[in-house]
């Protein structure tokens, strides 16, 4: 399915290949310490 290849490719340019790999490396999909999601309330925002 072409938009599973396209997802595939934004993934890797806009977080592997910058080195975005999580808590690991403090950023990802989001920015650690204090990720968005352990904030009261992040499911209503």
């Amino acid at each position: 399915m072409p938009q599973f290849k396209e997802l595939a490719n934004l993934l890797k340019t806009e977080y592997i290949d910058k080195g975005k790999l999580g808590a690991a490396t403090g950023e990802g999909f989001y920015k650690y310490p204090n990720p968005s999601y352990e904030q009261p309330g992040f499911l209503k925002e």
